[in-house]
């Protein structure tokens, strides 16, 4: 007998703005399978160097040790990935879309998946890779950050400098969650 039970395959999606929960989600998920005996591997795009190049580090400063990927590159290809019963990848709008077509063999090789990622630009448009794994996941949590302006749930990540960079790393000093009410009045000025 198999003292080690099988996980459901499957794709949960924690997506939001920043500074939500997102990537601590994750976190503590991994954490609680590896309390099961099961085999956990966190993944992170090689761009996102903003705290550590080989750790998922949520803003508060939590993070747990991770795979350094290529954002071009396949994950069926890293030895560590298709080992793994669970995989948490981090920042998943950075990824190009090998990672949808990834992900869906994993699924397939009865692994668990977990994707945390923003779902929208500063601009409030959908970032294209998250949209898609979101319709294809057997879940989506979506996860509010508290608006810097007024306190409502937040809607985006509203971006403090003017420029047209979609992707650029950043935190406090470059983002704020906003409301929805709060990014319009923003915008407007």
């Amino acid at each position: 007998m198999n003292s080690k039970p099988n996980v459901k395959a499957g794709l949960v999606i924690e997506c939001g703005s920043m500074f939500s929960g997102k990537s601590d989600s994750i976190r503590r998920k991994g954490k609680r399978y590896r309390f099961a005996n099961k085999q956990v591997v966190f993944v992170k795009p090689d761009l996102d160097n903003r705290y550590d190049e080989f750790s998922v580090t949520t803003h508060n400063g939590d993070s747990v040790p991770a795979i350094n990927v290529d954002i071009h590159s396949s994950l069926l290809l890293v030895p560590e990935i298709m080992k793994a019963d669970i995989i948490l990848i981090d920042e998943i709008q950075f990824f190009k879309e090998q990672l949808i077509e990834d992900i869906k063999q994993l699924i397939t090789e009865g692994k668990r998946v977990y994707g945390a990622g923003l779902d929208m630009d500063f601009k409030g448009n959908p970032f294209p890779i998250t949209s898609h794994l979101m319709s294809i996941a057997d879940k989506v949590n979506k996860h509010r950050a508290v608006c810097t302006s007024c306190g409502e749930d937040a809607y985006i990540s509203h971006k403090k400098v003017q420029n047209e960079k979609i992707v650029e790393l950043g935190h406090t000093d470059l983002y704020q969650a906003l409301c929805r009410s709060c990014y319009e009045k923003k915008n407007m000025d």
